[in-house]
């Protein structure tokens, strides 16, 4: 059985891999705080924080309501990885274009809130592989 901090570690270096192709700088915070990576523009004036989230399989793009919290005064990007290998599936999107197809969603026990992937596919289409990083981090990009 593998550990869950590997996989997910293994997932931030994919997401890594992808803005770094892209034409980013991606930097991994010594301390916790909150995001997995850093984006940078190759000046290093846009800074951009990064939270990698992975699912093996999930029909919508979560995130817990501490993480909302917590993302909410940031410009945080978020990338979803869904699937491994060639069937994985990656998302790069800004925390409040997430939040304003998120909150309508009636309040879970669970406490997420999702965009689910099959109704809102022509909107994720934008933010999805290389088309979302752009979009995601076109500040960073200009």
């Amino acid at each position: 059985m593998r550990s869950t901090s590997i996989i997910g570690k293994a997932k931030e270096l994919e997401v890594a891999s992808m803005l770094v192709a892209n034409g980013l700088y991606v930097f991994f915070p010594l301390v916790d705080t909150g995001f997995d990576l850093i984006a940078t523009n190759r000046k290093g004036t846009v800074f951009v924080p990064i939270q990698v989230k992975f699912r093996a399989k999930d029909p919508g793009l979560a995130l817990h309501q501490k993480d909302i919290a917590n993302f909410a005064s940031s410009n945080v990007v978020v990338a979803w990885v869904i699937g491994t290998g060639v069937a994985a599936r990656q998302w790069f999107i800004p925390f409040r274009e997430w939040h304003s197809k998120a909150k309508g969603s009636p309040p879970r026990r669970d406490g997420l809130a999702y965009v689910t992937i099959s109704k809102h596919a022509d909107w994720l289409k934008q933010f999805e592989g290389s088309a979302g990083v752009r979009r995601a981090f076109k500040e960073a990009l200009a």
